[in-house]
């Protein structure tokens, strides 16, 4: 129906309906079947992974009460380093699998 109502309703529409306020409606009609269409087609592949804001604040709360237990503790500057490190060094392994994990899907 809508290629009918786009291409002017030929063989059998009203004499001079090309001009006015029918074609104006024809081609509301063309454009909002067509954007319905467009919009009910399922995503292709998933949405990637996202992190709320409540895990990041999580994250960081438990990296300041490590620091916080190594300060309390009294642990040296060389301690603090290493520590320091090594959460550097695992969340960069994280982010790279994570990454991978989304590349393969």
């Amino acid at each position: 129906m809508c290629r009918w109502l786009c291409e002017g309703g030929r063989g059998g529409g009203f004499a001079g309906d090309s001009v006015g306020w029918l074609t104006f409606h024809r081609v509301s009609i063309c454009i909002l079947q067509s954007s319905l269409m467009d919009n009910s087609a399922p995503p292709d592949r998933p949405p990637p992974l996202q992190f709320s804001l409540r895990s990041l604040f999580g994250l960081m709360f438990a990296v300041a009460l490590i620091f916080g237990t190594l300060r309390w503790m009294n642990v040296s500057t060389a301690t603090h380093l290493i520590v320091m490190a090594v959460l550097l060094i695992s969340g960069l392994v994280v982010v790279l699998l994570v990454a991978a994990i989304n590349k393969s899907q």
